[in-house]
């Protein structure tokens, strides 16, 4: 279990209810990442895909996507973007990673056990709502600047 307080400072989850909050903390631990180490793979764990939601809380992290055509990896440029969440592709659809999460030097994220957090949402719609919105309008400033960058 994780400090309401910092939930509460996230994007993500920032207004909820201090109910809707204080069960989010129950199933989200803390996890610490050295400088290099790999947080996300598009490989996913082995074969088995991560359902978890990461809130980057302190540090940074770099974001590379391998581009299948060509088997090659590209850095993508996530300084102006919203890079608070990661692994929104695997808990929204299911699916790997669509993209490499590393740190760089130290970073701490909050780890939101995704099965958890969709049972949330599906059994309080009024948090599911506010939670999916947010997470829409996460990937559409991605996109936007995506595009933009191009």
């Amino acid at each position: 279990m994780v400090p309401t307080a910092e939930l509460k400072r996230t994007d993500l989850f920032n207004g909820l209810d201090d109910d809707i909050i204080e069960t989010i903390a129950s199933f989200t631990s803390l996890a610490e990442f050295s400088d290099g180490e790999v947080i996300l793979s598009e490989d996913g764990n082995k074969g088995v895909v991560i359902r978890d939601l990461y809130l980057l809380m302190e540090g940074d992290v770099i974001v590379k996507k391998n581009m299948a055509d060509y088997n090659l990896w590209k850095k993508l440029d996530i300084s102006t973007m919203n890079n608070e969440v990661f692994g929104e592709v695997g808990w929204l659809l299911g699916e790997n990673p669509s993209a490499e999460v590393s740190s760089v030097k130290n970073c701490k994220m909050f780890i939101v056990d995704g099965e958890e957090l969709f049972s949330l949402c599906e059994n309080n719609p009024e948090a599911g709502v506010i939670i999916f919105y947010r997470l829409a309008a996460i990937l559409a400033a991605r996109l936007v600047n995506r595009t933009k960058k191009s």
